[in-house]
């Protein structure tokens, strides 16, 4: 099937579209494919970027909307991202057998 979309549709599916090429494509009524051809044909990928990024603060007001409503998952998940520097971070700490130190042994080859 031939399409001809008008740069105006294709802004116009991209809006509000969270920046999901399918999303995009089933708002013009075509498959992902046609969708980022016209997408790049009309170089409209900075706008696709900016609708993905809108999308992620979204997601940021919704963590922080969990976070203060004491969500103890959504507390966890920002302070082993945005916390690291505070020093909550998850980390593995390996030791030799009966928690004594690693032994390494080094072949000159």
């Amino acid at each position: 099937m031939a399409y001809n979309f008008q740069k105006s549709e294709i802004k116009k599916a991209i809006e509000g579209s969270g920046g999901y090429i399918s999303e995009i494509a089933r708002r013009l009524g075509c498959d992902w494919h046609t969708a980022d051809k016209y997408i790049k044909q009309f170089e409209l990928t900075e706008i696709l970027q900016i609708e993905d990024e809108k999308a992620t603060d979204r997601a940021e007001v919704k963590l922080m909307e969990a976070i203060e409503n004491g969500e103890i998952a959504a507390i966890i998940f920002r302070l082993k991202t945005k916390g690291k520097k505070r020093g909550y971070i998850e980390r593995q700490e390996l030791t030799g057998a009966d928690n004594q130190p690693i032994i390494t042994i080094s072949a000159n080859l």
